[in-house]
């Protein structure tokens, strides 16, 4: 029988495929409008059929973390330490060993370890993060050991075997992937994953986890797959306008490279080190250029090409006005296969906004027990 998660999975997929022409367009390649009518028709129509989707949320945030002494929580970022409080409140009390993947300092696993009394294994595979998590452990006294390996690794897959529940708080895409798979794989009793990152996976396109998107003609590129994830809430002015930066220089070299070599299809930069953001643009463009084997030339004039870039970035910010929306319920789609997959699995799954999206945009947890072990 069909469960409701599965429906909304299918939901989500027809609608999403019907409105593809859309959503999947790679705004920062046009070089004019690319629909037929006005930007304001196109986000009406697509606002009015986006809210014909149901809400993915099953479960309301049912338990509070009463607060930590403060010694405890020293060296946790703000934003880090509401979203630790949030995730540990809806995890039930149990005196059950339980599993943090991918820990880092094990900041999660220690509240966790203290709030409950419970035993915690953390793995990471930074050696260095490693002690520094077992030391304050051992400073505090808590039940909490640290396993340094690669989560991928087999001995990754001997942690979850080992542990009747796991938990993860933002791990990346293929390492939340892995923990959901093996856990469920193993018949862990209780899993509590926040997705995050979904772009870093092993694979060029996406390989869904449930049978039902598996079944479905709805594919999606690593691409793609960044544009979910490019909303930006977190980030204070300067992160602001080091953004606004970034995408005007990278508009600007890509103007030049198509004047230059006479292509003008777009070629794609690496990830730029912030250091080119505050300096000039010439030695912006001749570090990209480098990239595409050509030569910058720093003596040329930079503000007809930089005039042209906002120009090209006022229409590429009116395409993705229209595409803005989809991010979020494309994401949705992407925590109901994880949920799909779980429910496959023989587990009763939860899908709670742990926290709110200002403290962090990656605010899904799927909470799933098996409906064996809750009969028990």
């Amino acid at each position: 029988m069909q469960t409701a998660t599965a429906f909304i999975l299918r939901q989500y997929v027809e609608t999403l495929s019907a409105m593809q022409e859309l959503w999947r367009l790679p705004a920062f390649a046009q070089r004019q409008w690319p629909w037929g009518d006005d930007e304001s028709a196109f986000r009406q129509q697509s606002q009015q059929l986006l809210a014909t989707l149901p809400d993915i949320v099953t479960s309301q945030p049912e338990l509070a973390m009463p607060p930590a002494p403060f010694w405890l929580t020293a060296g946790i970022g703000g934003r880090k330490l509401e979203q630790i409080q949030a995730f540990v409140g809806q995890i039930q009390p149990s005196q059950t060993p339980l599993l943090e993947w991918c820990s880092g300092k094990g900041h999660l696993g220690r509240l966790l370890s203290f709030q409950q009394q419970r035993p915690v294994t953390s793995i990471e595979w930074n050696a260095q993060l490693c002690v520094a998590g077992q030391q304050a452990a051992q400073q505090h006294q808590l039940q909490q050991t640290f396993i340094h390996a690669d989560a991928l690794s087999n001995a990754g897959t001997a942690a979850i075997q080992a542990h009747p529940q796991v938990m993860a708080l933002h791990a990346c895409g293929q390492l939340h992937m892995r923990l959901l798979e093996s856990a469920a794989f193993a018949k862990a009793e209780a899993i509590y994953v926040v997705p995050c990152c979904y772009p870093l996976i092993a694979d060029e396109h996406y390989q869904p986890l449930s049978e039902i998107l598996r079944g479905s003609d709805f594919p999606l590129t690593r691409r793609e797959l960044k544009f979910v994830v490019q909303e930006q809430v977190t980030g204070g002015q300067r992160i602001e306008n080091l953004r606004y930066t970034e995408v005007l220089w990278r508009l600007a070299y890509q103007i030049w490279r198509e004047r230059h070599t006479g292509c003008s299809d777009y070629q794609p930069l690496r990830s730029v080190a912030k250091q080119y953001l505050t300096g000039t643009f010439s030695a912006f463009a001749n570090w990209a250029a480098v990239q595409h084997g050509l030569n910058y030339d720093v003596s040329q004039a930079e503000q007809p090409l930089l005039e042209a870039a906002l120009e090209r970035k006022q229409l590429i910010d009116a395409i993705e006005r229209v595409q803005s929306p989809f991010k979020r319920f494309l994401e949705r789609l992407l925590i109901l296969d994880r949920a799909c997959f779980l429910e496959e699995q023989g587990y009763r799954v939860d899908i709670i906004e742990f926290c709110d999206y200002s403290i962090t945009p990656r605010n899904y947890l799927l909470r799933a027990h098996q409906r064996h072990a809750e009969s028990l």
